[in-house]
């Protein structure tokens, strides 16, 4: 649901416009004027979004809020805030019920406009679009190491039902050393002793200690399972490398992403930061200095608060 309000200056009489919306399919737009009490219903293609914010800013619309709906409000807000409104506010859906009775797409959407017109909703807090656009690149990136960790539990239950306890003699099964043995149980190398010598020379584990929980049978479908999970494990670390916040090119690109601050720790500027120091970003990890003795001295809890 949306809806939208403009209100006149304090000089003024109150005036207010108000809109309101279904953000699924269909989007029923109301809006609320002294003069004027209208409902449209609009479509969700990028055409009828664009319809809707041409006939708001014809009936002279300055506020815009909206109930937050999954994510059918991010198009609808997208395309809003290019347009000259005073305010495009998401609100709580918490703020809006206490409607009682059977409701509708058009009950909800004057009831929206009609909160908003006597100032009773508030907007949540909506970062700026450069801010959206690098939380949503962070977060699909975070969602690769997630995938790639869940693939790597998939390898270690393949291991498991071959009985190649990997696991228990190196820290990582993805490692330098672990990539190698899985590559080559998955090319059919089942001697245990050449397995070992494929470790690298800082594994902790002995030789015959590795050669011990490398002896399994690992039969010809586990040789197919692993290749395939190699490969995926290989686009992955590839992709997650390209991505902002990995290493190489894409660590480089990342300085260039929208809503990238380069500022100092803190958010200072460079003359503050030369002034007070590089800020600590959390509040209760502050040290402070004693005033009788050269070290430092954590803060109590009572000065935190």
């Amino acid at each position: 649901i949306l809806a939208t309000a403009r209100r006149m200056p304090a000089i003024m009489q109150a005036n207010s416009w108000t809109t309101g919306t279904s953000l699924k399919k269909v989007i029923v737009a109301t809006v609320l004027t002294p003069d004027l009490a209208e409902t449209r219903s609009f479509g969700t293609v990028t055409e009828e979004l664009l319809a809707l914010g041409d006939w708001l800013m014809a009936c002279r619309v300055t506020h815009v809020a909206m109930e937050a709906t999954g994510v059918y409000w991010k198009p609808v807000m997208n395309l809003l805030e290019s347009y000259e409104f005073t305010a495009v506010w998401v609100v709580n859906p918490q703020q809006i019920k206490g409607m009682p009775g059977r409701k509708t797409d058009v009950q909800d959407s004057y009831w929206i406009a009609y909160l908003l017109r006597l100032g009773a909703l508030k907007g949540s807090y909506i970062p700026s679009r450069p801010q959206r656009e690098l939380r949503e690149i962070v977060r699909y990136r975070k969602s690769l190491i997630q995938l790639r960790a869940t693939e790597a539990n998939r390898i270690q239950k393949v291991l498991e039902g071959a009985n190649v306890k990997l696991g228990s003699v190196i820290t990582d099964i993805l490692g330098v050393t672990g990539q190698r043995i899985l590559a080559a149980l998955a090319a059919g190398e089942t001697d245990p002793v050449a397995l070992a010598q494929l470790a690298d020379g800082r594994i902790r584990a002995s030789q015959e200690d590795l050669a011990a929980a490398l002896r399994g049978v690992v039969q010809r479908h586990q040789q197919l399972m692993l290749r395939v999970q190699l490969e995926l494990i290989t686009f992955l670390d590839r992709q997650i490398a390209r991505s902002p916040g990995g290493g190489g090119a894409g660590r480089r690109q990342d300085q260039n992403l929208p809503g990238r601050s380069v500022s100092p720790p803190g958010g200072a500027t460079g003359q503050e930061t030369r002034r007070h120091g590089h800020r600590p970003p959390y509040p209760h990890r502050r040290l402070c200095h004693s005033e009788n003795a050269g070290h430092r001295l954590p803060r109590s809890r009572h000065q935190l608060f």
